[in-house]
This record gives C-alpha cells, sequence and structure tokens, in this order.
C-alpha cells in the first residue's frame, strides 16, 4: 500500500509554511505552502519518509541542490531558491508553477490527451533547449539525466520549464532503490546504479557509460517525438524491453508527407542516434535546427527569450495565478494588474484576474476582463470556458452553453468543457442534453473525476441509484481527495435508505474539505433522523457560518430549535429565511405553526394565508383552520 504524504492541507511545516496541497510522485513529496512570515508562496519538495535514513541521501541532497540553487532564474527553469532542514527533513524550496487551468500541471498531463500541434510542441522544445544551454552556461557540464514529460512544467503563458534538476544524480549517489519494473520474463528486475526514466533514456544510459550534453539530446528527441505522435519513439512494456529497443531498434519515422515530417525526420534522427557523436554536438545546435524548421513552417522567429532579473508579465501572472488559489485575491489582483501594466496585450492576466473577480463574485468585471481576452485573441478557449462559467454563476444558462459550444468547436478534445456544458443543461433539467455531454467528456477522458460526479448526480435524480452509485464509487476511486463525489454518494445512499453509509460518506467529505456547507447540512438532517439533536444542531451552525445566504438551513434551524422549545431562537431563524428567500412557502408554514404553538394565532395567520398563496397545500388547510379558531 502506498504511504501517505506527511502533511496534509492545512499543515504547518515548520509551524510556518501552511500547505495548501499535498502531491507524491514515486519517490518525492511536494508541498505548496504559504510562507506565513513572507506571504510569498512556494514549492516545498522532498524525498519520501522511506529513504530519509539512508545515510548517503543528505550529503548528496546537499551537494545536488546547491546546483540547482546557482542555477538562478531562468524563464524555463524552475526556479530553486535554496535548500533548509525542516522537522528534520531536508526541503528544496522551489517556485511554485501555476498550471493552465484546463491541462494541467506538467506536459505529462498535456499529453494524456494526445499529440499536440506542431507550432506548440516546438515551442515546448525550443524552451526545453534554452533552459538546458542555460543551466550549462551557469554549470558547465551539467547533464539533467532525466528529463521526460513530468519533468517539464507547463506555466501561464505556455511556456515550458525544466524541473528536478540534479535530482537523478542525487539518487545515483545516494544509490536509493527506487527504479524498479516487472518482467514477465524474470520477474522483478532493477537498475543497478542507473538512473532515468525507461523510455526517455540513452543508450550510453543503459549501458552505465559517461553522460554528457548529448544524453539530454537523445531526451529531447524522445519527448519531441511524443509530443508530435502522442506516444513515445521507443515504447516496450518491460525493463529488458525498454533496453532493447533504445540500444537496437531503429528510429521511428514521422510518416505525413510535408516538409515538417521531412525536415523533423531529419531532426530526430540526429537527437536519437545510437552513437553519441552521430548527435547534435551541442544543444545550441538543436535550438539552431528547430528554430530553422519554425521559420520555415510558420514564416516567423520562435517567441523571444525575456531574459531578466525583474518580473516578467508571465512571472506575475504566474504567481497571481498561485496566490488566487490560497485565495489570497488581493495579492492576485495586484500582481495581474503588474502583468496587465507590462504587457497589456497578455491574455492570460485578463484571463487570470477574470477567475479571481469571478471567486469574489465581481461578475461584471469577471466578464469584462474575459471578453478582453477573447478580443485580444478569439481563439483563446480558455476564456470562453471561463465567461462560460461565470455566466452559469450568474444563471445566465444560455449565454454559458453559447460559450462552451463555441470553446467547444474550437478544442473539441477538452471533456472539462463538456463537462462544464452538461452541468448548464442538468441546471435547465435539460438531462438528456447533460448525460449526453458527460458520456462524450468521459469517452475524452476517461480518468476525470468530476465528470463521473456529475453524471453520477443525474442518475440519482432519475431514480437510476445503481447506475448513481457506480459513477460516484468511480469518482473516488480516480480521485481520492474529491470531497463531491463522497457527498453525492451520500445523498444516494440517503435515496436507498442507507443511512449508515450515507452518514459516514457525508462525514468523509466533510474531513476532504472542512469549507463544504451543503454537506453539514445533510449531515445535520441525518443527525435529526438520528435524534442526535446536538449535533444536528452543531452541523446546521457551522453551514450557516460558511453559507450565511442558504435559506433552506436557516429553516431547518429552525424546525430544530422549535422542538428543542427554543423558540425565540425558532423564530430568528424562520425570519431570516423568509427574508433570504421570499418565494419559501414551507418557511411561511414552519413560522406560522411556530406563532400558533406560542399561542399567537393572528400573527400566525397571515404566514399560513402566504404559504398557501404560494401553493403550499398544508397552507390553506392551516388558514382555513386558523381563521376558525378566530371567528370562534
Amino acid at each position: 500500500m502506498q504511504s501517505q504524504p506527511r502533511y496534509k492541507k492545512g499543515d504547518k511545516i515548520g509551524g510556518r509554511y501552511l500547505v495548501h496541497q499535498a502531491l507524491q510522485g514515486g519517490m518525492g513529496e511536494v508541498y505548496l505552502c504559504l510562507d506565513l512570515k513572507t506571504n510569498y508562496p512556494y514549492a516545498l519538495k522532498t524525498f519520501q519518509a522511506r529513504y530519509v535514513t539512508n545515510p548517503k541521501l543528505r550529503e548528496a541532497f546537499n551537494r545536488e541542490v546547491a546546483t540547482w540553487v546557482a542555477l538562478e532564474k531562468h524563464p524555463n527553469i524552475v526556479r530553486c531558491y535554496v535548500m533548509d532542514i525542516i522537522d528534520n527533513q531536508p526541503f528544496i524550496f522551489l517556485e511554485w508553477v501555476a498550471s493552465d487551468e484546463s491541462r494541467g500541471t506538467d506536459l505529462r498531463s498535456w499529453l494524456r490527451r494526445g499529440p499536440l500541434e506542431l507550432r506548440l510542441a516546438l515551442d515546448f522544445a525550443i524552451d526545453i533547449c534554452r533552459g538546458l544551454i542555460h543551466a550549462n552556461q551557469k554549470q558547465p557540464g551539467i547533464v539533467h539525466r532525466d528529463l521526460k514529460p513530468a519533468n517539464i512544467l507547463v506555466a501561464q503563458g505556455k511556456s515550458a520549464k525544466i524541473t528536478d534538476f540534479g535530482l537523478a544524480k542525487i539518487v545515483q549517489d545516494a544509490d536509493l532503490d527506487i527504479y524498479n519494473f516487472e518482467s514477465k520474463s524474470s520477474g522483478r528486475q532493477h537498475l543497478s546504479n542507473i538512473v532515468g526514466t525507461p523510455p526517455y533514456m540513452a543508450p550510453e544510459q543503459w549501458r552505465g557509460e559517461e553522460l554528457d550534453a548529448r544524453t539530454d539530446i537523445y531526451a529531447v528527441g524522445c519527448i519531441l517525438y511524443e509530443m508530435l505522435i502522442g506516444h513515445c519513439p521507443f515504447d516496450a512494456t518491460t525493463f529488458d524491453g525498454f533496453r532493447c529497443k533504445h540500444l537496437d531498434a531503429a528510429i521511428p519515422k514521422l510518416t505525413k508527407c510535408d516538409y515538417s515530417s521531412v525536415a523533423m525526420n531529419k531532426l530526430l534522427s540526429h537527437c536519437l542516434a545510437k552513437r553519441k557523436d552521430e548527435r547534435f554536438a551541442t544543444v545550441n545546435e538543436l535550438l539552431h535546427e528547430l528554430s530553422l524548421i519554425y521559420q520555415q513552417q510558420f514564416s516567423e522567429t520562435p517567441k523571444a527569450l525575456a531574459m531578466s532579473e525583474e518580473f516578467t508579465a508571465v512571472d506575475y501572472t504566474n504567481r497571481g495565478a498561485t496566490y488566487a488559489r490560497l485565495q489570497h485575491f488581493d495579492n492576485a489582483i495586484s500582481d495581474f494588474e503588474n502583468a496587465i501594466r507590462l504587457d497589456p496585450t497578455f491574455t492570460p492576466a485578463y484571463n487570470n484576474r477574470g477567475n479571481t473577480y469571478a471567486s469574489l463574485k465581481r461578475y461584471n468585471e469577471a466578464l469584462s476582463d474575459f471578453t478582453c481576452a477573447i478580443q485580444l485573441d478569439s481563439s483563446y478557449v480558455a476564456a470562453y470556458i471561463n465567461r462560460g462559467a461565470t455566466y452559469d454563476s450568474m444563471q445566465h444558462y444560455q449565454e454559458a452553453i453559447a460559450d462552451y459550444t463555441v470553446a467547444i468547436e474550437l478544442n473539441p478534445t477538452l471533456a472539462e468543457v463538456f463537462t462544464n456544458r452538461g452541468a448548464t443543461y442538468e441546471r435547465l433539467q435539460r438531462y438528456d442534453e447533460a448525460l449526453a455531454d458527460y458520456d462524450l467528456a468521459i469517452k475524452l477522458n476517461p480518468v476525470y473525476a468530476q465528470t463521473y460526479v456529475n453524471r453520477g448526480a443525474i442518475y440519482a435524480k432519475l431514480h437510476r441509484y445503481n447506475e448513481a452509485l457506480t459513477d460516484l464509487t468511480r469518482a473516488t476511486q480516480l480521485d481520492p481527495t474529491l470531497a463531491a463525489a463522497y457527498y453525492n454518494r451520500g445523498l444516494t445512499f440517503s435515496k436507498l435508505e442507507r443511512f449508515d453509509e450515507a452518514l459516514a460518506d457525508y462525514t468523509h467529505a466533510i474531513q476532504l474539505d472542512p469549507n463544504y456547507a451543503i454537506a453539514y447540512t445533510n449531515r445535520g438532517i441525518r443527525y435529526v433522523k438520528m435524534q442526535r439533536y446536538d449535533d444536528a444542531l452543531a452541523d446546521f451552525t457551522r453551514a450557516i457560518q460558511l453559507d450565511p445566504d442558504d435559506a433552506q438551513t436557516y429553516h431547518l434551524r429552525g424546525v430544530l430549535y422549535a422542538n428543542m422549545q427554543c423558540h425565540n431562537e425558532a423564530k430568528a431563524d424562520h425570519s431570516r429565511a423568509i427574508e433570504l428567500a421570499p418565494n419559501f412557502a414551507e418557511a411561511y408554514l414552519s413560522m406560522g405553526t411556530l406563532l400558533v404553538r406560542l399561542g399567537s394565532l393572528q400573527a400566525a395567520l397571515p404566514y399560513f394565508e402566504k404559504a398557501a398563496q404560494l401553493g403550499h397545500a398544508p397552507g390553506k388547510f392551516f388558514t382555513m383552520q386558523v381563521e376558525q379558531i378566530l371567528k370562534g
């Protein structure tokens, strides 16, 4: 069973670094944190606890992290600030790279959707080369050793940034037992003292020979091929299979017959040659060839490299997006404004500021920013998606559907857009269209948990409870941290009268998201049914603290107070529910009933009359009863 990260959201590392998100990979842990002393965001990276006892690790860690720190600031390298010991554990302090919200943080998540367009693939390859060239200028002879899509982060503005410089060397020098592979023929095998990731390892790595810049060039060739085709050039399922392919297999060809495929085949042959002396001699040579192809294909030079110690528009936008995720909205807006001041045409800054305004429910300002982004770039899909989401929040559902539809026309491969449009159809009770969109989303991305949550919720509304449970359980398997999956499954269990399971799911949802107001409300309802009134009262009160505009929860708490003989509190809650929702018939009925209990028949009558006007049958009945009593 895989170990869990030592820290979770809300914990403080060293009492100072507030954890926003905890991530875990094969050997490491990454914590996205806010430094409470400086109010600055960092990504803190360390090795998993099982490796920390290795006596060689800290020495290798210190040495190699110092190399990464010495690379300083470059737009195509994830900045490494410092290494520090916290809670008796070595941590690297890294730049927190805010990802594209519809794609993901690293190039691996982008490639899960399939190959990239040629221009974007070349942009990323050029970025990688520029990062490697800078690294070699700062640290001559440096070799990354483990270039792969997972180690290429994609920042705001679609710029690629290399991460994990030196970590492969740490693994090698500390002799950590990390890279294991199953072999169908001979069981589990090790790479001994060879480090790297098999789909991207050059022949000399497999042979345990000396490595140099041409080793990284080989990995760049593998990554470029994968960006263009959608899979690695040398693919296998076993350790031995990878070794044989990299050592002996012919370089696969791009088959499309145009200039780009001819030129790219030539370039790839000089990246993926088995012998180092047949590859590009330097990364500069590879960058030159990539730039020539770019110019020939698009009649323009690649995007300029912005080298400055000062923050650029991209830097401000990246940091602003990070602040927004930490809900430090004032800092976020300030950074986006700085980005726009530096580059008034930088569309991601408008898009991200719009998202921040939307989070603050400043919807008109959000719409203005998204519209500005679209005016600057009519093909900027994210702005249509986010403007659609803002329209949805404003209950302008037709406008939301229109924007989602444009986004789908521009890029029909984004499962999230179909999911968003499906959710809007669901709010309009157009369930067939919603289900059709969710089905398409799952076909495009079978591991996108939110779509299963949404589809499961519709199945539950349609009383298709078994299908609902299947979808919601699948969502919990795909993303065990998704509180909405447990909450909706809890609702479904309640419908099936499986109350213990419902209560467990509501509780799990609250543990995952302590600010999940509606989960407290529904757990409170379950507690009422169980006559655990104090627990119910605590849950309703917490829900109201989190969402003070929820009339339903005020009404529920008012009913509970009335049953507990807390009449003044009950009257206050029913009044607040009616104030928030003037057409809430059941709240009028409850208020009238409470006043009858208190002997105030004359005061109760208008509430029963209002409930009757709103179509509530008991309201009409109680109106007649009270009128008869008053006539007496």
